[in-house]
């Protein structure tokens, strides 16, 4: 069956008044001449990954007119109109240009229908609450705390149409549709987007966005896959959707061969680029098609005859960005170790290559921020997550505090339902605990649960501080006491630090603070180096009766080294069962703090963003 290859624009919109398509990208299809209208429709809705049903899709192109400067776009709105596109010329030069508008007008209506049933209820909503169309992405819906992913950018297009309308209707004064708006909604309610980010050459005329060269574009009703930019030789003809995507190719292809060539000249139009060996006749030369960014092969001279004395030690195609790309695969999951010294000992045994500590070092930096995102891009991304996750989940508070109105400082995130859990049927002992965060800008995160009725960890709130000083506390549990209120007979747990001591003392003057006896036991046992004291401690604490306790007290204070002292000095109120003021519900240590910390140890090396998502999803399975 004869096929035909089709250039599509999308995500643009159209100047009516210039005959124009302004912005979006370029993307390929390649169907068979046979096809109808409406299976064309398909093929395009499936290609740019728009809903059916709910967006109507225009399919128009351009012809040139002799004699008339002006002539219409043709639209294609039946077979009849699609038979002549295909049997015209040369398709492959006459781009079809896609826009969409919503199929009705949805009010407000919708949404509220849609989010009623969860305003009082204790579920926490997927920041993209339904399936999502298919695509390289980790279904939020079957996160294991253990391999939770950082690819989980979701399409919001035609998932979820009522919080479309709500935000289309709110931020936009007409009834325009613009991608545009579309890819300011996918940043604000899918963040951070791990997928490969556009390189520098595929940006500008066109903004041609493609993640990666190595991967296959398929239509998906007539199963013809598109090799031409995935396949290991290359040859006059290819099309590449961008300079950077044609220079990865070429640098792998020379990796590959043994061989390295040099770029005799390079501009926004042409690429050539010839052996290194002057004797060698192996070169190359692409140009720029009219009006995108899709470079194409015009010559090509494959056959290399050169000597491998012109290999140096240290491969000139073998960019930190090049090997960076090649290896991103290896970072998929958080708590993946990959370190510069697995990178040179690969590139040896795959390419033959022997590269500098330095380089390898680079290329997992480009890899990690690939797979991952920008740390710096990741931290501008918070407040408009913050707003996405309080509209899909009510009641959920997200603040962050800035240095000079620039610098990030502080973080405060609660679920609303997990507030509400806590207000309503949650024990009124809250553990407290931080641990250091491991991705490039480090900070400290605070975690605060506690224990429901079947004895399992609650997720309360989560805060992120730069560093842990009075001040940052003191906002930390303010934001905390603005969340849940003034709770009868409310305690606390945490270890021996000041901080926590002012902090609980100064925002929640009525509620008890014990510390974690766990830990009063090794300051004892590193302080004094006798088992002996720890292990009375220990019983002294967990006593329910006075008398058991004044004895045991008795023997502690017999010790000549002045342990009894210290245990006196601290407050017996605040480590003993029996002296507690209100009831502690046997939650006398930070364990089930450390343990939330422990879960969470693999997501700490990701880009904070991705790191709340994580927080996010294993709240959601939670609840």
């Amino acid at each position: 069956m004869a096929h035909v290859r089709i250039l599509v624009h999308h995500g643009g919109a159209w100047d009516e008044g210039r005959r124009k398509y302004k912005g979006g990208v370029l993307k390929s299809i390649v169907v068979p001449k046979e096809i109808t209208h409406k299976d064309l429709q398909y093929e395009l809705y499936n290609l740019v990954e728009v809903d059916p049903t709910k967006f109507d899709i225009k399919i128009r192109c351009i012809y040139e007119i002799k004699g008339e400067k002006e002539a219409p776009p043709f639209e294609l709105s039946n077979d009849r109109d699609l038979k002549f596109y295909i049997l015209s010329e040369n398709p492959l030069e006459v781009p079809l240009y896609l826009s969409f508008e919503p199929t009705s007008n949805r009010s407000m209506k919708v949404l509220n229908k849609d989010y009623n049933s969860v305003s009082g209820s204790n579920q926490v909503q997927s920041l993209n609450p339904h399936p999502p169309i298919g695509m390289d992405t980790l279904d939020e819906n079957e996160v294991d705390i253990g391999e939770v992913q950082v690819d989980l950018c979701d399409n919001m297009i035609g998932t979820n149409s009522a919080i479309w309308e709500s935000y289309e209707s709110y931020h936009s004064k007409d009834d325009t549709f613009t991608w545009e708006s579309v890819e300011m909604y996918n940043e604000l309610f899918d963040i951070p987007e791990q997928r490969d980010a556009p390189t520098k050459d595929c940006k500008g005329k066109g903004k041609v966005d493609y993640s990666s060269s190595s991967r296959k574009l398929k239509t998906k009703g007539s199963g013809w896959s598109e090799e031409s930019s995935t396949s290991e030789e290359l040859d006059v003809g290819q099309i590449f959707f961008c300079k950077r995507d044609l220079s990865m190719r070429l640098s792998v292809l020379a990796m590959k061969k043994k061989f390295q060539f040099v770029v005799k000249k390079s501009t926004k139009e042409v690429l050539f680029v010839r052996c290194i060996d002057k004797k060698c006749g192996w070169r190359l030369r692409a140009v720029r098609l009219k009006d995108s960014n899709i470079f194409k092969i015009k010559k090509y001279v494959k056959v290399y005859s050169c000597s491998l004395e012109f290999l140096n030690r240290d491969h000139r195609q073998a960019k930190s960005w090049v090997v960076g790309k090649l290896i991103k695969s290896k970072f998929k999951g958080p708590g993946h170790i990959y370190k510069p010294r697995d990178i040179i000992e690969d590139m040896r045994q795959d390419y033959g290559i022997n590269m500098s500590y330095e380089k390898a070092w680079r290329a997992r930096e480009n890899a990690y921020e690939r797979v991952r995102g920008s740390p710096e891009e990741s931290y501008n991304l918070l407040r408009r997550y913050g707003e996405a996750l309080k509209f899909t989940n009510p009641g959920t508070i997200f603040h962050m505090e800035l240095e000079d109105d620039r610098f990030f400082k502080y973080l405060f995130m609660a679920v609303g339902a997990c507030v509400r859990g806590f207000l309503n049927c949650i024990r009124p002992v809250i553990v407290m605990d931080e641990t250091f965060l491991k991705n490039k800008y480090r900070g400290q995160l605070i975690v605060v649960v506690c224990l429901d009725g079947n004895n399992q960890i609650y997720p309360l709130v989560f805060g992120v501080v730069d560093r842990e000083t009075d001040d940052s506390i003191q906002w930390f549990l303010e934001k905390l006491k603005g969340a849940i209120g003034e709770v009868p007979n409310l305690g606390f747990v945490t270890d021996r630090k000041t901080y926590f001591s002012k902090g609980i003392s100064s925002v929640f003057p009525s509620a008890f603070h014990d510390l974690c006896i766990q830990h009063l036991s090794q300051n004892l046992h590193d302080k004094y180096k006798n088992d002996t004291v720890a292990t009375l401690f220990y019983n002294a604490s967990r006593t329910y009766r006075k008398s058991t306790f004044v004895e045991v007290w008795r023997y502690l204070l017999a010790f000549p080294n002045g342990s009894g002292k210290y245990l006196n000095d601290v407050g017996i109120a605040r480590w003993s069962h029996v002296h507690c003021p209100e009831r502690q519900y046997n939650m006398m240590t930070t364990n089930i703090a450390e343990s939330m910390n422990s879960i969470l140890k693999e997501p700490r090396d990701l880009p904070i963003a991705s790191f709340l998502k994580n927080v996010r999803a294993l709240l959601q399975r939670r609840f």
